[in-house]
C-alpha cells in the first residue's frame, strides 16, 4: 500500500479501543479531516508484551480483528497492523521513527498518548518523539493527554481487572461500550448452545492482520446479553466457564452458525 497524500498517523496498541483511546483517535481524525488529509492508525500484533521475554505476559481484551472494527468505527480512514517482532523490539527509538518515516513518506503528523513508551527497553516517550518529529522539520506531534475518572487514568489494565473480576459495568463504562465478542452460535450436543469465538476477517485497508484469538476475559458466572447477526437481536444469557468457553441458555436455534456479535449487557 502506497501513501501519496499527507498522513496523520496515530500509534498505539489499542487493546479494548477504550474511552482514552477513543478520545485520541478522535482527535487525529477531527484535525486531519479538517485539512482533507487521511489518517492512518498503526498498531502491532502480537502485543509487544507478548515478544518482550521480560515483560508479564497479559490476555488482550479483543483480538487484533475486533480492534480493528472498532478502528474503523471511529472514523479512522486505514489501519496498518505492523508485526511485532523480536527485530523490531530492538530497534532504538530513532530506527523506529526511521522505519516509519520510510513506510510513510508523505507523514505530516504523529499522534500519540502521554504515556506512550516505544524502542528497546521503552527508551523513548513523548518527549523523544518530539525531539525525532522536529528534526524532520515536516512532521508535527500532537500528544493526547490521558483520560481520568474518579479512580485514576482510564486504561486497558483496570478494564481487563474489572473484566476478571465480574465488574461488568465498570468494565463498559471504560470501555465506553458494552465488552462483546465475535463468533457464532453453535450446538455442541448435549451440552446444549455454545458460542465460538471467531476471528473476523482483515479487510484491504489492514495489511499483516495475524490472527489472535482471545478467550472471555469475564470472571466465570451467568451474565445477560443479546446476539447481533444478520440484522437479528437475540436475547440470551451467558454462561462463562472457567476455562473461558462461553454457553449459551435460552437460545433460538434459527441463529445456529450464523456469525455476529455477542454483546454483555450490564443488566
Amino acid at each position: 500500500m502506497e501513501f501519496t497524500s499527507p498522513i496523520h498517523l496515530v500509534i498505539g496498541n489499542f487493546d479494548g479501543v477504550h474511552v482514552g483511546h477513543q478520545t485520541l483517535i478522535r482527535m487525529a481524525c477531527k484535525q486531519a479531516h479538517a485539512l482533507g488529509q487521511s489518517v492512518v492508525v498503526y498498531t502491532f500484533n502480537p502485543h509487544p508484551r507478548q515478544i518482550i521475554p521480560e515483560a508479564h505476559r497479559l490476555q488482550l481484551i479483543y483480538s487484533v480483528q475486533e480492534r480493528c472494527t472498532l478502528l474503523r468505527q471511529l472514523g479512522c480512514d486505514f489501519i496498518w497492523v505492523q508485526t511485532f517482532t523480536n527485530q523490531l523490539r530492538l530497534q532504538t527509538p530513532e530506527q523506529f521513527f526511521q522505519a516509519i518515516q520510510q513506510v510513510f513518506p508523505t507523514l505530516a503528523a504523529v499522534y500519540v498518548g502521554d504515556q506512550y513508551r516505544f524502542g528497546y527497553r521503552q527508551q523513548g516517550d513523548a518527549n523523544t518523539l518530539r525531539a525525532l518529529c522536529e528534526r524532520t522539520k515536516s512532521v508535527c506531534l500532537c500528544v493526547c493527554p490521558s483520560v481520568f475518572d474518579a479512580a485514576g487514568r482510564i486504561c486497558s489494565t483496570r478494564i481487563r481487572a474489572a473484566l476478571q473480576q465480574g465488574q461488568l459495568s465498570e468494565a463498559n463504562r471504560l470501555l465506553g461500550q458494552p465488552y462483546h465478542r465475535y463468533g457464532k452460535v453453535v450446538l455442541k450436543g448435549t451440552a446444549g448452545y455454545a458460542f465460538e469465538l471467531k476471528d473476523q476477517d482483515a479487510s484491504v485497508d489492514e495489511t499483516t492482520a495475524i490472527s489472535s484469538l482471545v478467550g472471555c476475559l469475564l470472571k466465570p458466572g451467568t451474565y445477560v446479553g443479546h446476539f447481533d447477526c444478520q440484522q437479528q437481536q437475540m436475547r440470551v444469557r451467558i454462561q462463562v466457564h472457567s476455562d473461558q468457553r462461553i454457553g449459551l441458555l435460552d437460545c433460538n436455534p434459527v441463529s445456529l452458525n450464523q456469525l455476529g456479535v455477542l454483546v454483555f449487557d450490564d443488566s
